[in-house]
């Protein structure tokens, strides 16, 4: 080879050091990290020191990659004669077949490049090195004078400086080293109303009132150092002797600094004066000095609603025949005739205005009108002030709203001093509980404040129990609405509507036309025989010791009437048909039967097979009627906690036996495959 030639001659090594057990294991660290086969790579053994894993690359350049993969050394001989230095895109492209992902450190490339190109060798040049990660640092801010004392609206407080975000390190092949801690650094924040703001180009932080500064977890804010009470007629401040740059305070320099932040009336200058020669003289701040204030209003008095009717027959609260009234704490109970005048409602009475610290007219509060809203059964004479009954009942005054209303209220339980409640109109509220033997029904809503016992309770309403419902000696619950309570035991409960516990149902048979909740608390559902015809929403179906649970998801299937009384009317014809004739095919019949007698026969054979097609047509339809009523179906069970086996569901034809414990899961029916099937929430 000639001395003109442009070769670049040899092939170099990768090396990379690698911490195994032994030379297997250092063999398939080494293929996994330089992801080569690994009987293409050479393992030199290791009595003390880290294995030496080498394979061949193109070019005439040693790379030793250290255990770590941090840091990259490089050996090179200079050229032989007749033979070129490589360039830099070869060295690149050698240290890239060593497996360096990374850019080489630009001064050792330059250094490796003028050296070769000389003639001479190279020896553990450090060619690459990966990067350390960087914790994220925290803003902060650089004070501006002494922060022990006020700072004034318009003046410079300190300068921010920018948080940092964390820095991934970055080992030879690229692989990132995530930063400890977290990603970014906490950044100066201010707070809702800082009353300061930032310069975004110097990044200077100026005060926008009067008070002090305050770095409180990194939430930079200017705290005032006075206060506004008494709406607006008194202004206190702390009153110091100089400020955070050391200039001082006199009575002139704090007017107008309150001036400026809105406060320009009654400016109290002796007292100010004061505050500050007493500031002087113990170094000590005043706290909360008078500075400014207002002349208070005169407001009138507000307009209220007085009372007319006095109840002859009993103080409000009071027991009466039909059950004990208490509603102290609901308002001003009376009990009035139609017709009866309620009360007088009186005009507001107008007031006197004054003016505040900063200098508004403070309007004489002329009173303000009693907004009295009539309900049920009140209204108003056309006088507007004058209020009346519209029907019997008792009187509400709640907040401002009047109402005459026919709600019973029970003192304590329905129990032998009450005995069986029917009322004819109206809500029924139990202070106490409906105990065992006793029934009680509304043509409104009844609320239970305690518990039900073995009662019988109706309600073209809602039923809603504060306490639970225990039924250990029969009874049934029954509302066209819906039911709640705490918990349920032994309960029987049929609902127009949903039925929502918080707690558990046990032991229960409960019907409900909307859905079944048990969300609020345990919500667990078990041991009973549940009928939802939109779905349940429960935390636990079942229990862990597998009691049985069996659900009757979605409406019931009802097939025309029309479709029943026919199939029942074909089925019993062709009963009767069968027991004379039996099933066989009509030919074999005819065969059997007397010459005189076939004519008659083959009438009756006639009607046989008009009555089996027909009878095949309305099952079909009844078929079609069921399965079109699955279809239109989207009745699930939602079971926000656990499953558990025992728990049977039938609904739309199918049925489904809970045999493993699940979570977090639904039953429903897939119209896909026509049964009920458990999928996830």
């Amino acid at each position: 080879m000639d001395a003109c030639s442009s070769e670049v001659p040899g092939m170099g090594r990768s090396i990379v050091y690698i911490e195994a057990d032994n030379e297997a294991d250092a063999r398939q660290k080494a293929s996994d990290r330089l992801k080569l086969p690994g009987e293409s790579i050479e393992i030199v053994p290791s009595d003390t020191g880290p294995y030496e894993a080498s394979v061949e690359i193109p070019g005439p350049l040693n790379v030793r990659i250290d255990t770590d993969m941090f840091e990259a050394r490089v050996d090179a001989q200079a050229p032989e004669p007749g033979m070129r230095a490589p360039s830099r895109g070869e060295i690149m492209a050698i240290l890239a077949a060593a497996g360096i992902k990374i850019a080489p450190k630009a001064h050792a490339l330059e250094t490796l490049v003028q050296e070769l190109a000389a003639g001479r060798d190279v020896d553990n040049l450090l060619i690459a090195e990966g990067s350390l990660p960087q914790r994220a640092r925290d803003g902060s801010v650089e004070p501006q004078g002494d922060w022990d004392y006020p700072v004034v609206p318009g003046e410079d407080i300190g300068v921010l400086i920018p948080a940092q975000d964390a820095q991934q390190g970055v080992l030879l092949d690229g692989a990132h080293i995530p930063a400890q801690g977290p990603p970014s650094g906490e950044p100066v924040e201010f707070s809702g109303n800082p009353c300061c703001r930032i310069d975004k180009n110097s990044y200077t932080v100026r005060s926008e009132t009067y008070g002090m500064v305050q770095l409180d977890n990194n939430i930079l804010s200017v705290k005032p150092a006075f206060h506004v009470r008494d709406n607006a007629l008194v202004l206190e401040a702390d009153i110091f002797a100089r400020d955070n740059e050391g200039r001082p305070f006199t009575t002139h320099r704090y007017r107008d600094i309150f001036s400026m932040l809105g406060f320009v009336e009654g400016f109290s200058e002796r007292a100010v004066e004061k505050a500050i020669e007493k500031a002087q003289t113990t170094g000590e701040p005043q706290r909360m000095s008078l500075v400014c204030q207002g002349r208070k209003p005169v407001h009138g008095i507000d307009g209220w609603f007085e009372m007319m009717y006095q109840d002859e027959r009993s103080a409000v609260g009071s027991t009466t025949k039909n059950g004990a009234i208490d509603f102290r704490e609901r308002g001003v109970v009376r009990a009035v005739k139609q017709n009866e005048i309620l009360g007088v409602l009186h005009p507001p009475v107008p007031g006197t205005p004054g003016k505040d610290i900063f200098g508004r007219i403070i309007p004489a509060s002329d009173g303000r009108p009693f907004g009295l809203v009539c309900e049920e059964h009140a209204d108003v004479l056309d006088d507007g002030k004058t209020f009346f009954a519209t029907a019997e009942g008792m009187v509400f005054l709640k907040g401002n709203r009047l109402t005459v209303t026919d709600v019973f209220r029970t003192e304590g339980d329905v129990d032998l001093s009450t005995g069986n409640l029917k009322l004819e109109k109206g809500s029924l509220y139990v202070a106490g509980s409906i105990l065992s033997g006793f029934s009680v029904s509304s043509p409104a809503n009844i609320f239970v404040e305690e518990i039900i016992e073995s009662a019988q309770v109706h309600a073209a309403g809602s039923v809603e129990v504060k306490g639970g419902i225990i039924m250990e000696r029969g009874g049934e619950i029954h509302s066209e609405q819906d039911v709640s309570a705490l918990f349920m035991k032994n309960a029987v409960v049929k609902a127009g509507g949903s039925v929502q516990v918080k707690h558990e149902i046990s032991t229960s048979e409960v019907i409900a036309g909307h859905k079944v909740f048990a969300l609020t608390g345990r919500g667990k559902v078990f041991g009973s025989t549940i009928r939802c015809g939109e779905g349940m929403e429960v935390q636990e179906l079942g229990n862990e010791a597998g009691v049985e649970t069996t659900i009757h998801l979605g409406k019931k299937l009802e097939v025309s009437p029309g479709l029943i009384a026919r199939k029942k009317e074909l089925t019993t014809l062709l009963a009767k048909i069968y027991g004379k004739l039996g099933s066989d095919p009509p030919q074999a019949i005819l065969e059997r039967t007397r010459p005189e007698f076939r004519e008659s026969m083959k009438r009756i054979l006639g009607t046989r097979l008009e009555a089996e097609k027909e009878l095949e047509t309305v099952t079909n339809a009844m078929r079609e009627e069921r399965a079109r009523q699955r279809k239109e179906t989207n009745a699930r069970i939602r079971i926000y906690k656990f499953l558990y086996p025992g728990v049977v569901v039938h609904g739309y034809g199918s049925r489904f036996s809970v045999t493993e414990a699940a979570s977090r899961c639904c039953i429903f029916y897939d119209q896909t495959e026509r049964r009920l099937t458990l999928g996830s929430l």
